[in-house]
């Protein structure tokens, strides 16, 4: 995929990423009210309980008017911390019912977009033979497959994810400020709809990010951009402390492996890594003024 940065093709059709993100969608809703089998994340208790608690606020409104089903209730809701998810849940359960196929059936909505925003976006970049490698990915990797399937908010984050690296890739070469400002208004704006979680995953492209603009930048902006942007790191590592201070405290491989994905499918992590090494061996530094490929290697 990033190989070919500036080396765009033909594209494939609209019919042609329709049908494959079709197929890879299709795929997703066979059963989608089945649980998880409980030989995938055994540990992870949060994919087998926690969509009561992310619908429940939601599920509530529709069915009692308000957030809270009695004044007994004090559970609060996730409108606060993840207003995006609970309006999306909400207009669901009002349209259809408060159930579980209407919360997985939302989530369903933001898997659906993050296809095709991959698909889409990467046809200039991909023959056809890649476009489908890339299509069998997402419809079975164990991590997108089964959280697709529940109603968290892991799929509408990567959602986020996935568009700030997007805008950086088709930003002219002289625009050196906008790739940081893209990720980061991208994780401010997940941070603020989604889940708090949002600047700990932006937080590695926006440092390689902040010191790619410093490389290109003329000394009498840089030293003014690096204290904007050292405030704004101090504030994120203080705002997510919570977060963070829990992967110090446990072993060095879980802290390695601290994104979900790397957790149930390092398969993909490392093949990932491998693809970012044999890139760097082809075109050496080349790919180091590239603010995309610098975005998406640090996010790996």
């Amino acid at each position: 995929m990033l190989e070919n940065i500036h080396k765009k093709q033909a594209g494939a059709s609209l019919a042609f990423i329709a049908v494959i993100a079709l197929l890879v969608i299709a795929l997703h809703t066979i059963h989608l009210t089945a649980d998880t089998p409980d030989d995938f994340a055994p540990m992870d208790t949060g994919l087998r309980v926690d969509e009561g608690y992310k619908t429940l606020a939601p599920r509530n409104l529709v069915l009692f008017d308000r957030m809270q089903w009695s004044d007994a209730d004090e559970y609060k809701g996730w409108f606060s911390g993840s207003p995006l998810t609970q309006l999306f849940l909400y207009g669901s359960f009002s349209l259809a019912k408060p159930d579980i196929l209407a919360a997985r059936l939302t989530v369903l909505i933001y898997f659906a977009a993050l296809t095709l925003l991959i698909l889409w976006t990467q046809r200039h970049m991909m023959d056809k033979q890649s476009l489908l490698l890339v299509a069998a990915l997402l419809a079975v990797e164990p991590f997108l497959f089964f959280f697709s399937r529940v109603a968290l908010f892991e799929v509408a984050l990567g959602l986020f994810i996935a568009g700030g690296l997007v805008f950086v890739q088709f930003l002219r070469a002289d625009r050196i400020w906008l790739p940081l400002l893209g990720v980061t208004v991208a994780s401010m704006a997940g941070f603020f709809l989604v889940k708090v979680a949002s600047l700990l995953y932006f937080f590695p492209s926006i440092v390689v990010l902040a010191c790619f603009g410093l490389r290109k930048s003329t000394p009498r902006y840089a030293f003014l951009i690096a204290g904007v942007v050292l405030i704004a790191i101090i504030w994120m590592l203080i705002y997510t402390q919570n977060i963070w201070m829990r992967r110090i405290d446990a072993p060095a491989f879980s802290l390695f492996l601290a994104n979900p994905l790397s957790v149930y499918s390092p398969w993909v992590t490392g093949v990932a890594w491998l693809c970012i090494a044999d890139m760097l061996r082809k075109k050496g530094r080349f790919l180091l003024d590239e603010p995309y490929f610098l975005g998406v290697a640090a996010t790996v």
